[in-house]
């Protein structure tokens, strides 16, 4: 049986966290990928991940992994 955190550690670098946003769009496969959505599936949440980078909103941290073609047009 191979052991699996639930959750990233707090002081992940921020490669892992874009890893993470990469990795849940690809589980979610949708045009858009929302805040819900994304906190479904990802070990860190959104709220977080916009904290983390400097109290971003959910677009901003969308481009600053690459999956800006992925925002919605809403940030909640």
């Amino acid at each position: 049986m191979k052991f699996e955190l639930n959750s990233l550690p707090r002081n992940c670098p921020d490669e892992t966290i874009i890893a993470e946003m990469k990795r849940v769009d690809a589980i979610i496969g949708k045009d858009i990928l929302s805040r819900r959505d994304f906190d479904k599936h990802s070990k860190i949440n959104s709220t977080t991940i916009c904290n983390r980078f400097g109290n971003s909103t959910w677009k901003d941290v969308l481009v600053r992994a690459g999956l800006e073609h992925k925002y919605g047009g809403q940030d909640f």
